[in-house]
């Protein structure tokens, strides 16, 4: 089970730079290095704050060109904009009220997809398994069809690398206590959806009956080719549609703490990345943030008291990342963490992060959307929206 609990101290000053060689498997090269946080660093990048009517908590972002959007969220909330964010419409689902819009692909203004989740209950015995529902429409969201369901599995990432080509990760629970690899594949936008999962289990596993992972992302710039990460930070790469499976390598350090990757994606050259977050008793939650420098080498980057939800990739090594930063407040003459959504930039591959968006009353920022490198889209607690703009 996945856990994201309460952080230590602020963040403090400067940080200075440590790097050290983790012990990983040796067929991939760990360099490890602090970020710094620099909250009085100007940055090019400016928001407008929008407030949605239904002020429900927003999960997923998309746009297809500059003027069309969707933004999801609980509650099954959903809206769309033609207009470049000026308006947005609400759109009504025929869903139950428990399911919350948790990622959203668009291939043009008429063509998208949402994946709608009912979070696992683990309050109750047995848990409740999570069960998602994955809908398309072909006519800009006034019509929805249905296209596939699952009662055990929590989707991690949806993404298409072209109009016809798309693939949909996430995490099967099953029963009583492991976790499996899950991953759907279409090659005809969405009219069948096939699951492709058992050949990544049995390279994965080298044919053992039980993984106690799950996939947390994938990333795809080919229609034949996908890179995904599993939650034991695994990689696999695939060059035939899914169908033959290769490993990569392990991001996962021999000693430390785990981490939970909440985006994947590849910059220039094709550059991996991912980005989340880490967790323990002993050094307290942790932003952090991986790259591939080569084909054997990637570069950890941690950044204290942050935790990374949803990141874009620019150009020239840049970087949009959303998620809060941990505050130690005091009240009545104790002290007390809490969490306060950023949105922040990097210009390095993330060795320096500066503030473009801070707000003490939000908790959380959970997704951003690059459209071009001058203009991105965030959304978060409360009906929040961030239009972002580069001003250079």
């Amino acid at each position: 089970m996945i856990l994201l609990t309460s952080c230590e101290g602020p963040v403090s000053g400067r940080v200075s730079a440590k790097r050290t060689i983790l012990e990983v498997p040796a067929d991939i090269r760990v360099i490890g290095s602090e970020s710094r946080l620099n909250e009085q660093a100007t940055t090019s990048w400016k928001s407008q704050e929008i407030t949605l009517d239904s002020k429900n908590a927003l999960k997923a972002i998309h746009f297809s060109d500059e003027r069309h959007g969707w933004i999801g969220g609980v509650s099954a909330t959903l809206y769309k904009t033609d207009d470049a964010g000026a308006n947005w419409q609400s759109i009504t689902l025929d869903v139950p009220r428990e399911m919350d819009v948790q990622h959203i692909f668009f291939v043009n203004e008429h063509t998208g997809w949402i994946v709608l989740q009912r979070p696992r209950d683990v309050t109750v015995e047995p848990p409740r398994q999570p069960t998602f529902l994955l809908m398309r429409t072909k006519d800009g969201g006034r019509t929805w069809q249905a296209q596939y369901q699952n009662s055990n599995v929590a989707v991690t990432q949806l993404i298409f690398s072209d109009e016809k080509n798309g693939w949909l990760t996430g995490i099967a629970y099953q029963m009583p206590v492991f976790n499996s690899y899950f991953i759907l594949r279409t090659k005809d936008q969405g009219d069948h959806w096939e699951d492709i999962s058992g050949e990544l289990k049995r390279v994965a596993s080298n044919d053992a009956s039980n993984i106690n992972e799950g996939i947390m992302g994938i990333t795809s710039s080919a229609s034949d080719s996908a890179t995904v990460i599993s939650s034991d930070l695994n990689l696999f790469s695939t060059s035939d549609q899914g169908q033959s499976w290769q490993r990569i390598g392990s991001l996962q350090s021999t000693y430390g703490t785990t981490n939970v990757i909440r985006r994947v994606g590849s910059g220039e050259r094709g550059r991996l990345w991912n980005i989340g977050g880490s967790n323990s008793a002993h050094s307290g939650t942790r932003g952090v943030f991986f790259i591939q420098q080569d084909d054997r080498s990637w570069m950890k980057q941690v950044l204290g008291d942050v935790f990374f939800h949803d990141a874009v990739s620019l150009s020239q090594n840049r970087f949009l990342a959303a998620g809060l930063v941990a505050k130690l407040k005091e009240l009545q003459g104790t002290y007390r963490a809490t969490n306060e959504s950023v949105v922040l930039s990097s210009i390095d591959g993330g060795k320096n992060w500066a503030v473009v968006y801070h707000n003490s009353h939000i908790t959380t920022i959970d997704c951003i959307y690059k459209v071009n490198d001058s203009l991105a889209w965030a959304a978060g607690e409360a009906g929040l929206v961030l239009k972002l703009e580069d001003r250079h």
